[in-house]
């Protein structure tokens, strides 16, 4: 999975490097309102949580930081994206973690469910291209 993962990223930075902010920052109608910007702050800040919960075994994408950073300055998504591509070449597909969510209509219950890194990065590259 690491290898359609970074073909992914690259795809990314590839339309990131064809756009200028503006372009990236204005909001659309095709995409119910929001910004090209906005859809690659929520793709790379699930791959950050991946990357970082193959440290600490657990990954809950309920938690993002929600870095505007990412969704107005293509030449800062571009560098996390360099970032991102570095730590997924870290990742052991094979180990386990913990995914963590709350799938409440009240976000009042707390779950925990056995996943892995390559799980998790499958639905990293589902989630992108959806």
């Amino acid at each position: 999975m690491k290898k359609p993962a970074k073909k992914n990223l690259v795809q990314i930075r590839c339309l990131l490097e064809s756009i200028n902010n503006e372009d990236y920052t204005r909001k659309t109608e095709i995409l119910s309102g929001a910004t090209i910007g906005q859809h690659v702050r929520h793709i790379l800040e699930f791959y950050l949580l991946l990357v970082s919960g193959s440290f600490s075994g657990t990954i809950s994408y309920d938690k993002r930081e929600r870095d505007v950073r990412i969704e107005s300055d293509t030449d800062f998504a571009l560098n996390i994206i360099d970032k991102l591509l570095k730590g997924v070449d870290t990742l052991d597909q094979s180990q386990s973690l913990i995914f963590e969510g709350d799938f409440t209509a009240d976000g009042s219950v707390q779950s925990t469910i056995q996943s892995s890194i390559g799980r998790e990065l499958a639905y990293c590259i589902e989630h992108s291209i959806h």
